[in-house]
């Protein structure tokens, strides 16, 4: 997939783009680890609790580390097709991971791991309601949010 614009006359083309659309029955769920929730979802209902999750998925011998949303049991549980599957790093192999933080507003996820045992650990942080990047200044919000809600 190519992109073309054209400005003040000139014809510009961007890099060329490829995806790959897999099914969901061409993975395996090779490991899962459930984010804990904050308020107020914890202390909605079981059927009106959402489920969030780190993943390690092949799919066609390759191993992805990903960010997924299901939905309420009252919606169905399955895949959220509003808040899209992250995939947050292709892995080597399977890693143990440690999950910390909470499913929240203004809450960072922070994934650690080692792909093999001599590797340096790694560390990934991700925003918790949408599993995007966490930045500077989602950090800089954060700390001003805890800030303000010092007595």
């Amino acid at each position: 997939m190519v992109a073309e614009l054209t400005a003040n006359g000139k014809k510009h083309q961007s890099p060329a783009l490829s995806l790959e659309i897999y099914d969901e029955k061409d993975e395996t769920i090779l490991a899962e680890t459930s984010v804990t929730l904050d308020e107020p979802w914890r202390s909605r209902p079981p059927e009106d609790r959402i489920r969030a999750v780190i993943q390690q998925v092949e799919v066609r011998k390759r191993i992805f580390l990903i960010y997924r949303r299901y939905n309420t049991p009252k919606d169905g549980a399955g895949i959220s097709l509003a808040y899209p599957t992250v995939v947050l790093k292709e892995l080597t192999n399977k890693a143990p991971l440690e999950v910390n933080g909470k499913f929240g507003f203004n809450s960072p996820l922070r994934i650690r791991f080692r792909e093999t045992p001599l590797d340096a650990e790694t560390e990934l942080t991700i925003e918790s309601l949408g599993g995007k990047r966490w930045t500077d200044e989602d950090e800089r919000y954060r700390q001003e949010k805890l800030k303000k809600a010092k007595p």
